[in-house]
């Protein structure tokens, strides 16, 4: 009940809020609601109740309010009757069935039953969502379209996001799930996964506020429309055909309000004689109200459903014609926008191409006025041009000298680059042929060296593993006829050895020049691979040399083909354009001096004329100052007059200033260049026709004068101007419309292919959709498989770790014993070493012996 009376019990203090929120119904127990009202809350009502307060209001139920006060007077009893707990409870009662039973067979239905607390408590809810229903927009065709159209697509989107989060829950559980079960250690990747879902979430939300916006949005247009169709439905309907709320005398009704009156000891609303007067839904209605005791049938549910139907076939019509009327002003404004810019467009064309034609016109008169000028200026210009050809001659010859010049340097630089890249090659030629002699003697002598060494230390060593036997004599004599043979090296790093030779047959003395002789060969060979090292340098430093001098050869043999094609590009320079330059350049020369010579001739020819009209002017000149003194008089009253003509002559268009084509306007000529003939300036007389011109006639003083004929030229002028414009204008506009006649029939022609093309699109997008939901659902269940084998995934790990514990358990053992193992060869190696110094300890004390026995020897 609180909700249903929720203005009244507020209108008194806050306005009724507008959230959506507010509109959505929230349901509650029908016996609850008793509970909830209180004194105050039915003191409330009781005012909101008032006849001029109620939303039919005062016009409409002015008419009966005399009849009805006998039942408003006990607007108390009422108050009474409801702050009764159990009377109010059957009240709900009654109440929640009638709303919860909407069909039309129901027994409770509000159009089948003859309650009349459910009617009224009907009437009141309707009028109240009337009232509510008031401050509602009802949108255009268009904006209704393009809601629905994006509630569709948030709809989508909304599904589409839903099963995305599904999915992310799923994929967070199990990397939650395999995190607790300790396979895997993925931290970021459930954080990832928790961002990830915070941000399909937010944006869920924000997709789900959008449609409920929009929703909102079209429930408020179906609700005004729904108010403004009702209200139109009960002014059209005549004061007969209203429904009526009065109960019907049957005995199913009677029964019903003895049963009321037993329960209800006050007759406040089961009294006839009080019951409520009929549908007031709308404030302002001219509908007087039905006497209290008429009898009017219940309102057939049939029509109203019919009406209802024609009301919104009708609302769907008039959607339509008001879409196709916002088309056609869109369609006829952007028709007018682009003719009037088109218009606009063809004007500033048409201004442009006149102050392009004015200019045109002016730079003619100005070029006709300078013609005089350039003849005067032709004769000095043609004397620059020779001199200028001269001095392009004597230049172009310079050029050629110095072109001669540079071509013989480059013949010179030619051969000195072709001598040096001859002896370069020479060079490199030489070079390869000592590196392959030095090459190959190195390598034999490194040959022989490596055999004499071979022997030479094989002979030693023989000698060191046998010190105490006797050497032999052929031995010996071997050994020296070796270190002759070794030739320069024996005089060289060994003449010292060679010199210090025992000659005596003493073993010591042989065994220390064998030392001294292995030692001074072991410095001969280090000597020897210094040596190969050095070479080795050298031969890099050579090969590094031979490539330079390569890429010198090949930069020197790119110079001179560079120089060749520069020596035959000048030849062909000096041969061909210097020549025709210097050809030219005489022709232009000669017909300078021609052009100057015939300049000079017209000039000659010219001031002989000027001369002689210079004395024809002087003989004017006498005259005209014979007559100079008469005209001053005339030139002071005439003053004024030639003010006013030269105001006229500034008005009137020149002469000259007439259209590159007059056929258009050849009517018009009279008017720009008059029909008599002009008046010659030879003197002022001519001017003014005194002493030179027959008197003209005399005319009224009233009818000509200079001001009426100023004023006529005018006026005349602007006419024409005017009468111009227009049919400028009017050509102007007639192809206008031929060009916007066929802008219009190929915009129509884009408009129906892009419609096509349009439609084209929506059908791809609408398969595309269709094959995005079956990637989906395939998608989900390729997850689902997915999950299915990361379990058997996580059993086969499991399994896997379960075997891997036997295996370390091998590995651990396997280490132990490579351990063991280590130990023991370490020992080994430890037991060798022994023997190794235990064998070097004997060899000392064997040469300590051998040492020994020596010494022994050589005393005896």
């Amino acid at each position: 009940m609180r909700r249903m009376f929720g203005n009244a019990f507020q209108s008194a203090t806050a306005p009724t809020p507008a959230h959506p929120e507010h509109y959505k119904p929230t349901p509650s127990h029908p016996f609850d609601i008793a509970s909830t009202l209180t004194p105050d809350h039915l003191q409330a009502l009781d005012d909101e109740f008032l006849p001029d307060r109620l939303p039919f209001g005062t016009s409409r139920a002015g008419s009966h309010s005399a009849r009805s006060s006998p039942r408003l007077q006990n607007s108390h009893p009422v108050a009474s009757k409801l702050a009764r707990p159990h009377n109010r409870s059957e009240s709900a009662t009654h109440t929640g069935s009638s709303f919860t039973a909407r069909s039309p067979a129901s027994p409770r239905h509000p159009f089948s039953g003859a309650d009349l607390k459910s009617k009224m408590m009907l009437q009141l809810l309707s009028s109240q969502a009337m009232i509510d229903a008031s401050t509602f927009q009802i949108l255009p065709f268009s904006r209704v379209e393009q809601l629905k159209k994006e509630q569709t697509k948030l709809e989508t989107r909304l599904v589409s996001i839903s099963n995305k989060i599904v999915l992310e829950q799923k994929i967070r559980d199990a990397t939650q799930t395999m995190i607790e079960s300790g396979a895997t250690e993925e931290e970021p990747k459930l954080t990832q996964s928790a961002l990830r879902l915070e941000q399909l979430q937010l944006e869920h939300h924000t997709i789900h506020t959008q449609l409920v916006g929009i929703r909102t949005q079209l429930l408020q247009h179906l609700s005004a429309v729904l108010s403004l169709s009702l209200k139109k439905t009960e002014h059209a309907l005549p004061s007969s055909k209203l429904p009526s709320f009065r109960p019907e005398h049957s005995p199913a009704s009677t029964a019903r309000r003895g049963s009321d009156a037993q329960r209800s000891p006050s007759p406040s609303l089961t009294d006839s004689s009080s019951a409520f007067d009929g549908p007031h839904l709308f404030a302002n209605s001219t509908y007087d109200g039905l006497s209290p005791s008429g009898y009017q049938p219940l309102l057939d549910p049939g029509p109203l459903r019919g009406y209802e139907k024609t009301i919104a076939k009708q609302t769907a019509e008039l959607e339509e014609l008001r879409a196709d009327l916002v088309r056609i002003r869109a369609r006829a404004e952007d028709r007018n926008s682009q003719r009037t810019s088109e218009a606009a467009q063809e004007l500033a064309k048409l201004r442009t191409e006149a102050a392009g034609l004015a200019a045109e016109l002016e730079r003619s008169r100005v070029s006709l006025d300078g013609e005089t000028q350039d003849l005067v200026t032709r004769a000095r210009a043609a004397e620059d041009r020779a001199r200028t050809a001269e001095s392009r001659v004597h230049e172009l010859e310079a050029d050629v000298d110095r072109l001669r010049t540079a071509l013989d340097t480059a013949e010179e630089s030619k051969e000195s680059v072709r001598s040096e890249l001859v002896a370069l090659q020479a060079t490199i030629a030489r070079l390869a042929d000592q590196k392959t002699d030095s090459e190959k003697q190195r390598q034999e002598q490194q040959e022989r060296l490596e055999a004499e060494k071979a022997s030479l230390v094989e002979t030693v060593e023989r000698l060191r593993a046998e010190p105490v036997a006797p050497v032999s004599s052929a031995e010996w004599d071997a050994l020296v006829n070796g270190l002759d043979r070794l030739g320069p090296l024996a005089d060289g790093a060994l003449a010292h050895v060679k010199a210090s030779r025992p000659t005596t047959n003493s073993t010591t003395e042989r065994v220390r020049w064998v030392g001294e002789l292995v030692a001074g060969l072991e410095a001969h060979f280090t000597n020897l691979e210094g040596s190969r090292l050095d070479a080795k340098t050298k031969e890099n430093s050579q090969t590094d040399e031979h490539a330079r001098l390569t890429s010198r050869v090949a930069e020197l043999e790119a110079q001179l083909a560079e120089l060749e094609r520069a020596h035959e590009q000048a030849a062909t320079a000096l041969t061909s354009s210097g020549i025709a330059e210097l050809e030219r350049l005489k022709q232009e020369h000669v017909a300078a001096a021609s052009a100057s010579e015939s300049a000079l001739e017209s000039l000659k020819s010219q001031l002989q004329a000027a001369q002689q009209a210079t004395s024809a002017s002087e003989t004017e000149l006498l005259r005209a100052r014979t007559e100079l003194s008469a005209a001053q008089k005339a030139l002071e009253d005439a003053g004024a007059v030639e003010q006013t003509l030269r105001d006229l002559f500034r008005t009137l268009p020149p002469t000259r200033a007439r259209l590159e084509v007059d056929g258009d306007l050849s009517t018009f000529r009279s008017v720009y260049e008059g029909t008599s003939e002009p008046v010659k300036k030879s003197g002022l007389g001519g001017l003014f026709g005194l002493s030179k011109r027959a008197a003209t006639p005399a005319l009224d003083e009233a009818d000509y004068s200079l001001d009426a004929f100023v004023e006529r030229a005018r006026a005349t002028v602007e006419s024409d101007r005017r009468l111009i414009e227009r049919l400028v204008r009017h050509e102007s506009e007639k192809e206008v419309y031929k060009a916007n006649a066929l802008r219009a029939t190929k915009l129509a022609e884009e408009s129906r292919e892009a419609l096509k093309t349009y439609q084209q699109q929506v059908k791809e997008l609408e398969e595309r959709l269709e094959y995005a939901d079956t990637q989906s659902a395939a998608m989900l269940e390729r997850f689902n498989d997915l999950m299915e084998s990361e379990e058997k995934a996580h059993g086969l790990a499991r399994r896997a770790e379960a075997s891997t514990g036997g295996l370390q358990a091998q590995i651990a053992t396997l280490t132990a014993e490579a351990e063991s193992l280590r130990k023991e060869l370490n020992q080994v190696e430890d037991e060798a070493e022994e023997v190794r110094r235990r064998a070097r300890a004997a060899e000392d004390e064997m040469g300590s012996l051998k040492l020994k026995l020596r010494q022994s020897e050589r005393k005896k």
